[in-house]
């Protein structure tokens, strides 16, 4: 008697197979949207491209070819870029820190933090002079706000600036997530300088730990990476690395977030000298936050202003 094979066997253990990933849309890497990301926070830190450059060891013309989305760099380059600009890795590659907060508000955020570094130098009295300034800029001229009160919008930046980004959004998802970048303190401590290289065995051991977690095999990573599954174990060795363009999709499998993965998680806070200072400052955030985008940027400038005149005085 002849062994029949029942053709649906295959098709069946590759639903099976599979049916975990069922659920995911992978989003393919935007370049020249990632390039748009970081010219824009380099220029609001008042970097030039050969600084950065000099920064990570890179030329002027590959920082160039990155800002305009021609050329893809790698995820080491990517982590230096985001520790020297002070900004979120999964900012970068996605335009949002984290699920929960909308790209729109990932910007503000952005412009918020970079408000706060700024003035994070200047004296009690400079800073309650700038929040004035910005108060009278505020009632002078005829501001679009995106919300429909100011109580709206101080209760959504407070959420923002406390939520906590640990908590999974669901249990079915397993979600990891970093705790929240833009953060503000009163104290006298200082930021200290960060070191610019990624440590890929301390990666390795993120990946795998979220692998285990969500019960996904070698196998299963390599077929959605459409790589071989020894690459896999290398690279939870800690021994090669991840593409940036299947960095991004291995993200999305796991769940997390690049600042999870890298461990570059932006958590630390901008202090000020003491409880008045913080209070101006985020009195400031707040006007920022409620305005549009090109109101948001325009205070942002007037503060770099402020800031390079008083400490050139």
């Amino acid at each position: 008697m002849t062994n029949m094979i029942d053709p649906t066997i295959n098709e069946r253990k590759i639903n099976r197979r599979y049916k975990k990933y069922l659920r995911f849309e992978i989003k393919e890497l935007d370049a020249y949207s990632l390039g748009e990301r970081i010219k824009q926070q380099r220029t609001a830190k008042g970097f030039t491209r050969e600084y950065v450059a000099l920064q990570i060891g890179l030329s002027r013309s590959y920082i160039a070819d990155i800002e305009y989305g021609t050329k893809i760099t790698t995820i080491k380059n990517l982590y230096s870029m985001s520790k020297l600009l002070d900004l979120s890795l999964h900012h970068i590659l996605t335009g949002c820190p984290c699920p929960g907060i909308t790209c729109e508000e990932a910007r503000f955020l952005q412009i918020v933090r970079n408000a706060s570094y700024a003035l994070r130098g200047c004296t009690p009295s400079q800073i309650k002079s700038m929040e004035c300034i910005v108060r009278a800029c505020a009632d002078t001229y005829p501001y679009a706000y995106r919300y429909s009160s100011p109580v709206e919008s101080t209760f959504r930046i407070n959420q923002l600036l406390s939520i906590n980004l640990n908590a999974f959004p669901n249990k079915e998802s397993k979600a990891a997530y970093p705790p929240n970048w833009l953060l503000l303190g009163s104290g006298d401590s200082a930021l200290e300088k960060q070191d610019l290289t990624l440590d890929l065995c301390a990666m390795a051991g993120r990946i795998k730990e979220r692998r285990l977690a969500l019960n996904f095999t070698r196998g299963d990573i390599a077929e959605y990476l459409d790589i071989c599954e020894s690459y896999v174990a290398s690279l939870e060795y800690g021994i090669k690395c991840l593409s940036l363009p299947k960095f991004h999709t291995l993200l999305q499998v796991l769940h997390t977030t690049a600042d999870y993965i890298t461990g570059a998680i932006q958590s630390w806070p901008i202090y000020f000298p003491d409880a008045d200072s913080l209070e101006c400052v985020s009195n400031i955030c707040n006007i920022i936050f409620a305005s549009t985008q090109k109101d948001a940027e325009y205070i942002f400038d007037m503060i770099k202003d402020y800031v390079a005149i008083v400490h050139d005085r």
